[in-house]
């Protein structure tokens, strides 16, 4: 099992990028954030390397059609929201939220 590096200088966002894949797509793909930050460590450094890990992520989920817009904009769920500067962004239409905060949508059966 992979793991976050406790003395990684971005543990914290990286924690909250987890929160972000297990909140929307489930626990079982926690591992893809300490997979993807193992693999862009050695080439990356500061805010590219969680940018790098963040795409990474998000290219996995989407390429593996575990969730092919990942994570969804919450106003048009047709398309995803892309990573850059420390918030998930929409580009159409500027909505911004922080890492760690994007939360599943409820589902018709759930309401």
């Amino acid at each position: 099992m992979t793991s976050l590096d406790e003395d990684d200088d971005y543990t914290g966002e990286l924690r909250l990028l987890e929160r972000d894949v297990v909140s929307t797509v489930g626990e079982e793909y926690r591992v893809l954030v300490a997979q993807n930050a193992a693999s862009a460590r050695p080439f990356n450094e500061g805010a590219a390397f969680l940018e790098r890990v963040a795409e990474q992520v998000q290219q996995d989920l989407m390429d593996w059609h575990v969730h092919t817009t990942w994570p969804p904009c919450p106003r048009q769920p047709n398309h995803p929201l892309w990573f850059s500067d420390g918030s998930w962004r929409c580009e159409r239409d500027q909505v911004q939220i922080p890492l760690g905060q994007i939360v599943a949508r409820k589902s018709t059966r759930d309401e």
